[in-house]
């Protein structure tokens, strides 16, 4: 009996062991543990920190995010004396990191940030540092960028934390803490997922390239293509009267946007020719435009669902012909329809 309990304290012992610092680390990647590299440590650490100054945590998130958790088991279990366990754990941290570093071909390492010889230095940097964290936007960043952002305000706050201490070693950390802040603001403000040109911070649609089509191309927002091109309706000299024919064209316009377009946006825009004063022309375009207008809405047209835009330019402004002839006049008496997109809005952050 005492044989075959001693016999098994033996094994239960040998299978923890072969357990600790070893078994339980083949996820994901299989090593071969008889021949680990003696790695240190601070050399994994160097490595790791190379990489965040470069701002890699944006561009290659899982390699980044495994390097530091590799290196976090890896200080924990040199902590332990796992000498085996911390080699292991810092090659990892070290893999990962090469690898993020790899993907960042192009991007410069500014190098260590010295610390400041006095906490009052240490502090000004913090207010610095600080202040460009606030320029972001909180909803927005935590959309494009969660993972760097959450770096951001921890390491912010570790910072604050050590800086309140008077001792040198805490504020010293604290700074530590704090240089790892302003590579990932600079990844957030570089990032550009969708390549249209516009980061991620200014973009209303991040994931989705702009179309460049002249319309409003800085918000970042696709819009839809162009819509049909409508003539104008024209008016007598000195009226502001619709004609049978305007009526009946107007008519069309209507069933077509009631069929086809009815969340557009519909730019209707007045003009007179000289033939009056300047502000009287001015009056007449205005009540031309609402009279199209108000055709408009009796025939279908939903105010509440079309957004119409008015304007009236009386004689000054955007001429078709050069209101020398009767010819040119009869042209410049108009109203012009102009169909457009409704003002395209972020979904996100509102």
């Amino acid at each position: 009996m005492r044989q075959l309990l001693f016999l098994s304290v033996m094994t239960s012992l040998v299978f923890m062991g072969c357990l600790h610092g070893r078994g339980v680390h083949t996820v994901p990647i299989e090593r071969d543990y008889a021949q680990l590299e003696k790695v240190d440590v601070c050399e994994a650490a160097c490595q790791v920190d190379k990489a965040h100054r470069m701002g890699l945590h944006q561009l290659s998130p899982y390699e980044m995010e495994s390097a530091a958790n590799y290196l976090k088991w890896a200080k924990m279990e040199r902590a332990e004396s796992d000498r085996k366990a911390s080699w292991d754990f810092a090659g990892l941290a070290i893999r990962y990191a090469t690898l993020a570093i790899e993907s960042g071909k192009g991007l410069a390492d500014k190098g260590v940030v010295p610390i400041p010889d006095t906490r009052e230095a240490c502090k000004a940097e913090f207010d610095r540092v600080k202040a460009r964290y606030l320029e972001l936007d909180p909803c927005k960043a935590k959309l494009v960028a969660p993972v760097v952002y959450a770096h951001i305000e921890a390491n912010l706050a570790h910072a604050e934390e050590e800086m309140n201490e008077r001792c040198y070693r805490h504020y010293t950390e604290g700074f530590r803490a704090l240089r790892k802040v302003e590579p990932d603001i600079d990844a957030i403000w570089a990032s550009d997922v969708d390549g249209d040109g516009i980061v991620d911070m200014l973009d209303g649609e991040p994931w989705i390239a702009e179309d460049k089509d002249g319309f409003q191309d800085g918000d970042g927002i696709p819009e839809p293509k162009p819509y049909p091109v409508l003539e104008d309706v024209l008016f007598c000299d000195n009226c502001d009267t619709l004609s049978k024919e305007a009526q009946a064209y107007l008519r069309g316009v209507a069933d077509m946007l009631y069929d086809g377009y009815k969340e557009v946006t519909v730019v209707l825009s007045g003009h007179t020719s000289s033939t009056a004063s300047n502000e009287y022309n001015l009056g007449l375009s205005q009540r031309r435009v609402e009279a199209v207008k108000s055709y408009l809405l009796a025939n279908g047209v939903k105010q509440d669902v079309t957004c119409i835009v008015t304007s009236h330019h009386g004689e000054e402004a955007l001429k078709v012909a050069p209101d020398k002839s009767a010819k040119d006049q009869a042209l410049n008496r108009r109203v012009e329809i102009m169909l457009d997109s409704p003002d395209p809005v972020s979904p996100y952050c509102r």
